[in-house]
């Protein structure tokens, strides 16, 4: 029995944080729609891209700045013209840009306007210009049940480091992989500040959307 205990005593101690790799609901639906969204617009599929903002309106988007999301460095919105955003509002403009073109039919708007309802699961979401080959920090206030998704514009290696101080847990995701996402759940004992640094390891710069769901 006491040995039953002290094995108990170190699985607790040990576990205040436990940590995964897979990525659940909402935040793999959010996954796809950017997935789908970073190859239609590359591709020019325009059903795809109507797909795209199908998806997102599946799920309710609140700015993540409006919930604690912070950067010792605020960024100037306007350093992200010209760079992908995962959003279907954005979306939706380069479609209505395309149609003032007459390259898109009417038939194509159309069908993104019967797909236009909002969902009920709350996801954060944020868009960071990250610079060429350096590391931005980023600061949110944490729950103790949270998936973390930060997606790129395009493919490619990404850094990204998860720090609670609080919790003493840090995790450092894979970097082996050059697709531009990178993402992580955690359960902690307790709420507190995360820390999330975002490196850029290419000569230009990119955008990356981060999203969170927290339970």
């Amino acid at each position: 029995m006491s040995r039953l205990l002290f094995i108990l005593s170190v699985l607790f101690l040990s576990g205040h944080v436990r940590a995964q790799d897979d990525l659940g609901y909402p935040l793999s639906k959010f996954l796809e729609a950017c997935i789908m969204e970073r190859e239609s617009m590359a591709s020019g599929d325009l059903d795809g891209i109507a797909s795209s903002i199908a998806q997102f309106r599946k799920l309710l988007i609140e700015d993540f700045k409006s919930h604690s999301f912070v950067t010792k460095e605020p960024m100037d919105t306007s350093a992200l013209e010209g760079h992908l955003l995962f959003s279907a509002d954005y979306l939706d403009q380069y479609i209505l840009d395309e149609m003032e073109k007459e390259t898109v039919s009417v038939a194509t708007d159309s069908h993104i306007i019967r797909n236009a309802t909002k969902g009920a699961i709350i996801v954060l979401v944020t868009h960071c210009l990250i610079p060429a080959q350096q590391t931005c920090v980023y600061e949110f206030d944490g729950t103790m049940d949270m998936q973390l998704l930060v997606v790129c514009e395009r493919a490619q290696l990404l850094g990204v480091t998860i720090d609670v101080p609080s919790e003493e847990f840090h995790y450092e995701c894979p970097n082996d992989e050059p697709n531009g996402i990178r993402y992580h759940s955690w359960s902690l004992n307790d709420e507190g500040k995360v820390q999330l640094s975002i490196s850029n390891p290419c000569e230009e710069a990119v955008s990356v959307v981060v999203a969170s769901y927290r339970q």
